[in-house]
């Protein structure tokens, strides 16, 4: 997992046909990329493309679960922080499938 420092990044998903991306969100200074795929420890879901430079710091697995195991308080904290980046944004995504109902 990511944390942007600074800069900003596009999240894209390939097509069906696997020939392109779509872009899907621009996430800025202050976010988080990577996170489902670290605490559900699968591959990645999207792509990531730097949309000008960017400065990230690195959360591997190894340091999650050192965290997690060494320091619970911590790991709390940031798990809680993660869980609501996520439902921000389900809830975006939400917004959006409703937007294209209509």
């Amino acid at each position: 997992m990511w944390l942007i420092m600074k800069g900003s990044v596009d999240v894209r998903l390939r097509d069906a046909d696997m020939r392109g991306s779509r872009r899907i969100a621009n996430l800025a200074t202050g976010t988080t990329v990577g996170e489902m795929a670290l605490i559900e420890n699968i591959p990645r879901s999207a792509s990531i493309i730097a949309t000008e430079d960017v400065e990230c710091l690195e959360l591997d697995r190894a340091s999650y679960e050192t965290i997690m195991l060494a320091y619970p308080r911590m790991g709390t904290k940031l798990l809680t922080s993660l869980i609501q980046e996520t439902m921000r944004r389900l809830r975006d995504t939400s917004e959006q499938l409703r937007g294209a109902e209509s």
